[in-house]
């Protein structure tokens, strides 16, 4: 394949089988050959972008994390709970501009969250309090700069998208009804922000943020054929205040296909997995192998590899009863989550790729779709 020396296929020589279902993007045709520059493998099992993104850790993205970071316990912590408050603070904003009471964002977030906030081991309510509020000004003052370019009543909050030809899906914080703007939300700590120094792709972006908002802007490129040019994509670090806590974002081509070389190896994994079995993968769940960039600083030996650690030691203290029912179970589970998203036999069944791959005329006998509907009244 003549692909330019800036686009690497190689990767998709062990993992492509026959019957395996490709989409070739961006094609050119030359004489009698089609040359892509992008290549997605399955695109009918679709993956959260945000679950992407996650698996961008500073010590690489080996497809396994897909499958470790399943497999990891749900996160309560203090961190976690205010990124739900900022999350929920941002929509009120936006929704009361003139009349926001943060009063009203504790009372609502605390009604929704009341588990997380109970079970949260270690939550300070005074401390929490105060970051809030350094929060919400934060974000008042970047929601402000924001709509001082965009128009605000195009605004709309956490839209859900499907993308079949990326094979992706993904709700984003923000964006306007005329594409012209889209922005992600993050709380935590950004320590490119704050010591000043560019990451490796030479922005101040931590990169799974980047990553995550770039395949947010490559569903509105497929999907809506919105160009470079156009596209006005922003991450808002609302821990910080301006002109820290709102960067534009460039639409980096290189990352984004190295995100979706991720996606189809981790699609291509869980397709062998369901085939093979997961006993067979089950040796290759250690630290070593996720560590692909060698990482072996303070860091990654203080916080990052103690974590990885708890999950994947007992994998490999099982018995032989305890490992054959485990390995058992998880391939039963991955086959099932499989059937569950691309089906057995294309548009006949009951999964996630019906919605594009069920013809018309079964949709309505199966009542999957109502067609002919009109909007009588419009209530804000």
């Amino acid at each position: 394949m003549n692909t330019p020396d800036y686009i690497d296929f190689s990767y998709l020589r062990p993992m492509l089988r026959e019957g395996m279902q490709l989409n070739l993007l961006d094609c050119t045709v030359t004489r009698k050959k089609v040359v892509p520059r992008l290549i997605v493998v399955e695109p009918d099992y679709l993956i959260d972008i945000s679950t992407i993104a996650n698996c961008f850790e500073s010590y690489g993205h080996h497809p396994l994390l897909f499958t470790v970071n399943r497999l990891t316990p749900r996160l309560s912590n203090k961190h976690i709970v205010l990124g739900n408050f900022a999350g929920s603070a941002l929509d009120d904003i936006i929704n009361h501009p003139a009349g926001y009471d943060i009063k009203e964002t504790f009372r609502s977030n605390f009604r929704e969250k009341a588990l997380d906030y109970a079970t949260c081991p270690d939550f300070d309510a005074a401390s929490f309090k105060q970051d809030a509020e350094r929060q919400v000004e934060n974000i008042k003052g970047i929601v402000d700069e924001i709509f001082q370019t965009f128009d605000r009543e195009k605004a709309i909050l956490e839209p859900s998208f499907v993308c079949e030809r990326l094979g992706i899906q993904g709700r984003v914080d923000l964006m306007t009804t005329d594409l012209k703007l889209l922005v992600e939300q993050k709380s935590g700590k950004n320590t490119f922000i704050e010591r000043k120094y560019k990451n490796p792709h030479g922005s101040l972006h931590v990169e799974k943020h980047y990553v995550q908002v770039l395949l947010y802007y490559g569903i509105l490129q497929y999907n809506f054929q919105l160009s470079p040019k156009n596209a006005h994509i922003q991450l808002l670090y609302s821990k910080y205040p301006l002109p820290d806590g709102l960067l534009e974002v460039e639409p980096l081509q290189k990352l984004i296909r190295e995100a979706i070389r991720f996606r189809n190896q981790a699609v291509a994994t869980e397709f062998w997995m369901a085939e093979n079995g997961f006993d067979r993968m089950l040796p290759l769940l250690t630290p070593q192998t996720l560590n692909v960039e060698k990482q072996n600083d303070n860091f990654y030996n203080r916080y990052l590899l103690p974590q990885l650690t708890e999950t994947l030691t007992p994998l490999h203290q099982l018995n032989d009863l305890e490992r054959a029912y485990f390995t058992r179970m998880m391939t039963f589970v991955i086959k099932e989550q499989l059937v569950s998203k691309v089906g057995v036999q294309e548009g006949v069944g009951n999964s996630n790729a019906d919605l594009w791959n069920m013809p018309l005329a079964e949709k309505k006998e199966t009542g999957n779709i109502y067609t002919g509907l009109t909007i009588i009244e419009k209530r804000a």
